[in-house]
């Protein structure tokens, strides 16, 4: 008993990681009562929950528990149980108990207290209407409040996300009087600093579900003096916490109050402050008008730019991009030389080393800003990061070809990035999959007369694509291939590329290429060619008879794809006889499957009603293997 105790609170606390509880977790594992490998671990008899016992009997004896897994796993249930035991027994009994677990000694309990309050309170509405809600208001409301100031920081931030999900639930009119009370106090707690800080970051996060009136009225003014707190700590917080308050304000005319607070912590004396400021700008630069965009915020980031920190000037080199795509109109020259100087080895070394790979993830907005016209004046600094010696950089560039390539038109993508496309295709692994998976993304931008040469290079990879991944990845972008280029490229290209990963040693691979032959085999048929459909419908048949139940299997996958794509004479002409011999299959899950694909069949009466069909799904009814008699009773009724 204790060998299996030790192990079944091991496997407790493997669950409990699972369930996302967090850093409590490697504190709880920590302590000689939870670690199962201990020789003095909890034996099965009390880890064993007493399952005679009714939903309530058991919240009201495990919630009190020594034992921290009990609380918390019943605890768990608090929710499911409320709803079924009603209304009235929730707020008599299962409330108070929430009350207590407040107080619990544990964290993780707390924070899973706070993880059920919204929910919690979104059934008491739904349970009892009016009452319902005044529970919610008088109980839990007060309840996550208290959490705020938690001595531990875990549970304050999880009681500042449950504040905000709950107070979505307040009425409107109320908000003011229910909500922000406890914002207030929180943001003027004189003692704890942390109280004051964690209020600037609720104070954002409110301000999407207050009404505009409360975050002008309150909010703003509230943020205006916690911004000027003594406390470095609390002004970072402040500056760091005006993105969402931005956009609402911004939505309202009522900017500029924050852009004047803004203003103040960018010229803080602590470089953590201005730090923030920098990284919050973008968010900012969002919701202005053209003339505070270049008059208010551009002399502000260009001043981050030179700051004497080199950790401010990195969190501005970060934000140079997103605040480029903020521009309209003309982007500023100043920002545009500051972006293409990216790349200099000097700024890896003295601010960031990852200073490349954010001008590599800015790239496509900052063209997109400037238009395919500027792409001369951004094209050494693409090269340079085509080129670049750290392989996340490549791989950026690489997920981001296509985009840049929809930016810059047909008329130059080839020519632009033709280069590019070829060097990063012959790239490590973890980079040529990004050009790889926006392959026909690609290709659609490129002109018509151009697309054969990607198709002949794509062949070539697949011939020598060792990793079944790519393999998998070049089946799915044969389908949309297929669609941007000529029936006769489609046959002597596409289809060959096909049939081959149709066959594939690999089982994911050949069921992601069997997906794609419904579309490639409607859009031969559709192009009036249907001779050139031969190679493949002959292939899609001869799956019916492999030797191997798992390409019999295979086949009826391929039909469900293929009835979504072409119509019913020619399912019925080329392929309703193959499918239907498998009824007299000798391996029960081909039959199954069948059963299933026949009851699909059922939406499409010109098929559903011939003789064959029929008589297919009467044999399958009286089949002995229970399941397939089961499904094709199912697809007759």
């Amino acid at each position: 008993q204790s060998t299996w105790g030790k192990l079944l609170s091991s496997l407790l606390l493997l669950q409990m990681a699972d369930m996302g509880i967090g850093d409590e977790f490697g504190a709880l594992a920590a302590r000689s009562e939870l670690d199962g490998f201990h020789e003095d671990g909890p034996s099965l008899e009390e880890l064993a929950i007493d399952d005679s016992l009714s939903d309530l009997e058991k919240l009201q004896r495990y919630l009190s528990a020594d034992f921290v897994l009990h609380r918390l796993f019943t605890l768990k249930e608090m929710c499911e149980v409320s709803q079924r035991v009603g209304f009235q027994t929730t707020v008599t009994h299962i409330l108070p108990m929430l009350e207590r677990l407040v107080t619990d000694t544990e964290p993780v309990i707390r924070q899973t207290v706070l993880q059920l309050v919204p929910q919690l309170g979104a059934s008491l509405i739904a349970q009892g209407g009016d009452a319902g809600y005044d529970q919610m208001v008088r109980v839990l409301v007060p309840l996550t409040a208290t959490m705020l100031s938690d001595g531990t920081q875990s549970v304050r931030a999880d009681a500042a996300v449950a504040l905000v999900e709950v107070a979505k639930l307040v009425r409107t009119e109320q908000l003011g009087s229910v909500i922000v009370p406890h914002v207030t106090k929180l943001a003027k707690d004189s003692i704890d600093e942390e109280a004051r800080a964690e209020a600037c970051k609720l104070m954002n996060e409110l301000s999407a579900v207050l009404p505009v009136a409360l975050s002008v009225g309150v909010l703003m003014p509230l943020l205006t003096e916690v911004g000027a707190d003594p406390m470095f700590r609390v002004r970072k917080a402040a500056a760091g916490s005006m993105a969402i308050l931005g956009g609402v304000l911004g939505a309202a005319g009522k900017l500029q109050p924050l852009l004047e607070l803004f203003t103040t912590l960018a010229r803080d004396e602590i470089w953590g402050v201005r730090k923030a400021c920098a990284e919050t700008l973008p968010a900012l630069a969002a919701h202005v008008d053209e003339a505070t965009l270049t008059g208010v915020l551009l002399p502000l980031f260009l001043a981050f730019v030179d700051d004497v920190s080199r950790w401010v000037r990195g969190a501005a080199y970060q934000s140079l991009g997103p605040l480029i795509a903020c521009f309209r109109a003309e982007v500023p020259e100043s920002l545009v030389a500051l972006f293409c100087g990216m790349t200099a080895p000097t700024l890896a070394k003295t601010i960031d080393s990852e200073i490349t790979t954010h001008c590599a993830f800015s790239f496509p907005a900052v063209i997109q800003a400037l238009g395919a016209d500027a792409w001369p004046r951004v094209k050494p600094t693409y090269e340079l990061l085509v080129r670049d010696l750290q392989w996340r950089v490549r791989r950026t560039l690489a997920f981001s070809l296509h985009v840049v390539a929809r930016i810059l038109g047909p008329d130059l993508a080839e020519t632009a990035l033709g280069s590019a496309f070829d060097t990063l295709l012959r790239d490590l692994d973890e980079v040529r999959v990004g050009v790889l998976q926006s392959y026909a993304a690609f290709v659609a931008v490129v002109a018509p007369a151009s697309r054969l040469r990607y198709l002949t290079l794509l062949a070539e990879i697949r011939d020598g694509a060792d990793n079944w991944r790519f393999r998998e990845v070049i089946a799915e972008q044969l389908a949309p291939l297929a669609q941007l280029v000529s029936p006769d490229q489609v046959s002597s290209f596409i289809v060959p590329m096909l049939l081959h990963l149709c066959e594939d040693s690999v089982a994911s691979v050949r069921a992601t290429a069997n997906k794609a032959v419904g579309p490639i085999l409607h859009g031969v048929l559709e192009a009036g060619a249907p001779e050139r459909a031969l190679p493949l419908v002959n292939h899609i048949r001869d799956m019916a008879s492999g030797r191997s139940f798992q390409t019999r299997q295979m086949f009826i996958r391929c039909m469900h794809c293929v009835l979504d794509h072409v119509d019913d004479t020619v399912f019925a002409q080329q392929f309703l006889a193959s499918l239907l011999k498998l009824k007299d299959d000798r391996v029960p899950n081909v039959r199954l499957l069948l059963s299933k694909l026949l009851l699909a069949l059922q939406q499409r009466p010109s098929l559903s009603t011939k003789p064959e069909v029929a008589a297919a799904l009467a044999q399958l009814r009286a089949d002995p293997d229970s399941d397939v008699a089961f499904f094709a009773s199912t697809a007759d009724v």
